[in-house]
């Protein structure tokens, strides 16, 4: 039996992650990774999903992987009472971003987009979330009485926002708009989170994909705005499992309800530190920066943001992504058909065996 089918026999769809389901005829699992590369039952290949976005480093970034080492075996995971660690993670993380007060530890980004949700609506006595893009598969995020649902740079928002909205939710960039330029991006981001100013609803910013890619701060950084409420995840810890709601304390004082057994376990919160701290002391936003725009200048017909380029996905592309992702990997190289992710641990080499692979 093939590993596809096995997987199918026990999981549904095969994979845990939608994402991750039947990209390629080979491989169909992998079993190790180390910087930019990962091997499968099929050879070595050199990444480019980047556990969808949640390394940024590189795999088994050794700083990392030490901090988490050194946890596990000298102090433990989970304990009866909350650790110093919780705090000390929290303000390095608040210290990073500059803007906000306090943070709340979670483990996905579904719970994060999820809590700030729960955050907005006690803090405010109001239950209508405006929401735009994705932010999860919860229940919560599903269209409803109390959740508008609006596909990403939709400007309906202006038809949702009033008195009885407690917050817009909004996913700031993903794939470049092509009627918005940068500026035209964040103005409308401005004209949103003015919008909620005047109506006295919470503007919270999903940065679980843009956070430690666009820049370490995300959107908000890269676009100097400061939202209410964010979300942060993916990157943030190099691919060990953990997210967070940032904020000032007037907002995250209504966080009290967001809780879990595992929000303060040490693994995840021991690699989100020694994470930062490397993004904090060596240029990993300009490589990713600069890997992305070597590719884009190899491959004209990439679009969006040199830290996330893809295929245009509409007319003939949609199904020329997913026959490039497979051509791709027949030469070594693995390639996501919603986009292609750099990492720190790409050199220039690399770059230039995927232009290869992508236009020979």
């Amino acid at each position: 039996m093939n590993p596809r089918d096995y997987l199918k026999q026990w999981t549904p769809g095969g994979s845990q992650t939608r994402s991750k389901r039947d990209l390629f005829e080979h491989p169909q699992t992998v079993y190790q990774a180390k910087g930019a590369r990962v091997w499968s039952a099929k050879g070595e290949y050199i990444d480019w999903i980047a556990g969808l976005a949640a390394v940024g480093l590189g795999y088994r970034h050794e700083a990392v992987d030490d901090a988490v080492t050194n946890q596990l075996r000298d102090y433990g995971v989970t304990f009866p009472l909350p650790t110093r660690l919780e705090g000390e993670v929290a303000e390095l993380l608040c210290d990073t971003l500059k803007w906000p007060e306090q943070v709340r530890w979670v483990k996905t980004g579904s719970e994060a987009t999820d809590g700030a949700m729960l955050i907005a609506r006690q803090a405010t006595g109001r239950r209508k979330i405006v929401s735009v893009g994705y932010h999860g598969w919860h229940l919560a995020h599903l269209p409803g009485p109390d959740l508008v649902s609006l596909p990403i740079y939709s400007w309906a928002f202006t038809d949702h926002v009033d008195g009885n909205t407690a917050a817009v939710l909004v996913e700031p960039m993903r794939d470049h708009h092509p009627e918005f330029s940068e500026e035209e991006l964040k103005e409308y981001l401005l004209f949103m989170q003015k919008r909620c100013q005047e109506v006295g609803a919470l503007f919270i910013l999903d940065e679980i994909v843009t956070g430690f890619r666009w820049a370490i701060g995300g959107a908000s950084e890269f676009f100097g705005i400061t939202p209410d409420l964010a979300g942060y995840g993916k990157a943030m810890a190099n691919g060990y499992p953990i997210a967070a709601i940032v904020g000032p304390r007037r907002y995250l004082q209504h966080a009290t309800g967001v809780s879990s057994t595992f929000g303060g376990e040490c693994i995840g919160l021991a690699a989100a530190r020694a994470t930062i701290q490397v993004y904090r002391s060596e240029p990993v936003i300009d490589t990713l920066w600069a890997r992305g725009k070597q590719l884009m200048a190899g491959v004209p017909e990439l679009v969006g943001y040199p830290v996330h380029p893809h295929f245009p996905g509409e007319g003939k592309w949609e199904s020329e992504r997913s026959a490039r992702s497979q051509r791709a990997a027949e030469r070594g190289h693995l390639v996501h058909p919603a986009g292609i992710n750099t990492m720190h641990a790409h050199t220039e080499a690399d770059v230039r065996s995927l232009i290869s692979a992508l236009t020979e």
